[in-house]
């Protein structure tokens, strides 16, 4: 078998190694485990110690993710009638006290957990952005690293399914205190932080997969390999179990063969997962908790598994590390939430949502309501900014009252950093296609023409503008296409006009030789104002509006429109 080539060993030195406790990385779900374990086996509540244990639990969190969108209240299922709180206690003063913890956990889950949750989100998004730093400026030390992004990165999984599972509050909490509830821990600025970092590092971690995958080997057939061996020969082995014994000297072998280039290291985990079971039973666990040099022994082994993934299964650890099922789950709290804040507030965090749900095989349905949602937000943007020109232009007559709460300044950038956003994205891998967010962007921008020129000519009962009110709207519009041209890499003058000579009839000659080589959805794409105008028997009341305002009006009107239309188009081309 080939061994890895020396020049692409690690310079990283042994100690550089981040060592993370591996129960870091299962916090989120230990917990949800001590709630459903002592809702399955009530009984062991009377342990020594266990009330403690579920109390200082429950007051983290009021609501159990189950399944997808399926959750319990906790407080509830324990909040049971006296006579099966004495079944599982035995002892009346224990039930008493505990039916009183549980409605103070409640209380104090309510009131203080969502605080503490966006104190822990704000500290994370931190350490996360620092990561990426450090690993972008040291593209050699993310082997070294590696332990502590996972960790990082589970965590963040489990704040954002804590965020999506907690926006309800129960009804069991007094309705004064849901309505002088603070919503600002709620905010979901923090999670569309916590998403962008579990995409750019999913991103920036497999780009360096070959590099990640040479220095892991390395690091486990030498360094991983040795600190294991001198650890065999300080804990008591034959103490063991004969199966967790035989399987502890195989693990040297394993680890030495990481240093091969096609390494499959499947047989490591498989046999550290059986010596993790088999010393969680009662008496290997005491032996465990009276030695710690062979505490150390299984800390460092399952320190190799996860090192050993970066060999042979790098893409599956980063898509059980950065993806986010229970946020997929809950489709309106993620398009509604989640989603339609990203694009007010930062656009390019919509864009890495969009992101997470095609790295997790999200539903169509949600991947067409999240661009629909991101179409409605460019249309009104560009509305809001024409519109905000023409009533900063208007200087006769009083003020205009605009609709938007947005002003042209606000308006204008909201409308550049979207665009600039689209423009950069990368492609989207949606279900059997691969959507270009630039083409995406061009293609809204070419039907929101289309209309706006229909809505420049004629008014809201069909009837024709004057020739004034047409071109101080299309100056608008040219204004508006401007201030986005420096942000995109799309022609959008020459995509104006492309649409004002179609629209107009320009291209009337080329639609019949052109169709039967583009299919129907030309014909229906290129049919303008004047194809609608030129049909007598437009059955929709604008084409009838307009056919009637058009042949009534007077010939120097429709000279003086065309002339116009002219010497625009050549001011667009001239100044675009």
């Amino acid at each position: 078998t080939a061994q890895r080539p020396p020049s692409l060993r690690s310079s990283v030195s042994e100690g550089a190694f981040e060592k993370v406790d591996p129960v870091l990385v299962h916090l989120g779900s230990v917990r949800q485990w001590v709630v459903f374990g002592f809702l399955l086996c009530p009984e062991d509540l009377r342990e020594a110690g266990a009330l403690e244990l579920l109390l200082s639990i429950l007051r983290t969190l009021y609501v159990l993710p189950v399944h997808g969108d399926c959750v319990l209240w906790p407080h509830s299922e324990f909040d049971a009638d006296t006579k099966t709180l004495t079944r599982w206690l035995r002892e009346k003063n224990e039930v008493k006290r505990f039916q009183t913890a549980i409605k103070e956990a409640r209380v104090t889950a309510f009131q203080q957990a969502p605080p503490l949750h966006l104190a822990i989100r704000t500290s994370l998004t931190t350490k996360l952005a620092h990561l990426q730093s450090f690993v972008l400026d040291s593209p050699r030390a993310l082997c070294a690293k590696l332990p502590l992004l996972l960790a990082a990165l589970r965590i963040a999984q489990a704040e954002a399914e804590w965020w999506v599972s907690h926006l309800e509050p129960p009804d069991e909490i007094p309705k004064k205190m849901r309505e002088e509830a603070d919503m600002a821990p709620h905010d979901p600025m923090m999670v569309q932080a916590l998403v962008r970092y579990l995409v750019g590092l999913r991103v920036l971690i497999l780009a360096r997969s070959a590099r990640l995958s040479h220095d892991a080997g390395h690091e486990l057939s030498e360094v991983r390999r040795m600190a294991v061996e001198k650890l065999l020969s300080e804990a008591p082995v034959a103490k063991c179990p004969d199966r967790v014994r035989k399987l502890l000297r195989e693990a040297p072998a394993h680890l030495a063969a990481a240093a091969d280039v096609e390494a499959d290291l499947r047989g490591l985990r498989i046999n550290v997962l059986r010596i993790t079971l088999e010393m969680s039973c009662a008496g290997s666990h005491s032996l465990v908790v009276q030695s710690p040099p062979l505490g150390d022994l299984l800390d460092e082994l399952q320190s190799c598994c996860t090192l050993s993934a970066a060999i042979d299964g790098l893409t599956g650890l980063m898509q059980s590390a950065t993806g986010a099922p229970a946020l997929l789950a809950h489709e309106d709290k993620f398009v509604n939430r989640l989603f339609a804040n990203a694009i007010a507030s930062k656009p390019s965090d919509s864009l890495a949502l969009l992101q997470l749900a095609c790295a997790n095989a999200a539903p169509r349905q949600l991947l067409e309501r999240c661009l629909g949602a991101l179409g409605k937000r460019f249309v009104l943007l560009l509305d809001t900014t024409i519109d905000q020109l023409s009533a900063r232009r208007l200087v006769l007559g009083p003020p205009q009252q605009s609709s938007s709460p947005l002003t042209l300044q606000q308006a204008s950038h909201a409308l550049s950093t979207l665009c600039a956003a689209l423009d950069k994205a990368p492609p989207l891998a949606v279900p059997s296609a691969r959507l270009l967010m630039r083409e995406w962007l061009r293609e809204q921008l070419e039907l929101y023409l289309q209309a706006k020129v229909g809505q420049m000519c004629f008014g809201s009962r069909g009837e024709l503008r004057t020739p004034a009110i047409i071109l101080s709207k299309l100056h608008d519009l040219s204004h508006t296409l401007s201030l986005i041209s420096r942000y995109v890499n799309i022609d959008v003058h020459m995509a104006l006009d492309i649409t004002l000579g179609r629209e107009f009839g320009a291209f009337d000659g080329v639609q019949a030789q052109s169709a039967e080589a583009e299919g129907a959805d030309l014909r229906k794409r290129t049919r303008g104002l004047s194809k609608l105008l030129a049909d007598k028997s437009a059955c929709s009341p604008f084409g009838r509006a307009a056919q009637t305002q058009l042949e009534g009006a007077p010939a120097p009107l429709l000279e003086h429109l065309r002339a116009w239309l002219t010497a625009q188009l050549d001011w667009v081309r001239w100044n675009g």
